[in-house]
């Protein structure tokens, strides 16, 4: 019998994980991007306390949108302007370059 032992993921790296699997969904699907919250538990590798932890984080600073009602969450159009280091509040929405494939 083979024992596999898992290593725990810091907050840092929960939320990194998070942001850019948020950041993925914006590029494909903009605004209209969600990630099933009953899915990040198993996606990041966490307990679904962490991935708690982490989501609370990020919605404090504005960087994500959860819809509790449909069990979503998404990267918030300020959140990924400030991920993208743009400041001016003209730019309505963040359009990522398209994917390359290699």
């Amino acid at each position: 019998m083979t024992l596999t032992t898992v290593r725990e993921r810091s907050g840092s790296e929960l939320v990194f994980g998070l942001l850019r699997t948020l950041m993925i969904g914006y590029q494909f699907w903009g605004v209209g991007s969600g990630v099933q919250l009953t899915e990040l538990p198993a996606a990041l590798q966490a307990t679904g306390s962490k991935v708690g932890t982490a989501l609370r984080f990020l919605v404090s600073e504005g960087l994500i949108c959860v819809d509790e009602v449909a069990g979503t969450v998404r990267l918030s159009d300020s959140g990924a302007r400030q991920l993208l280091g743009l400041t001016d509040a003209s730019t309505v929405l963040v359009v990522f370059p398209a994917a390359t494939w290699h």
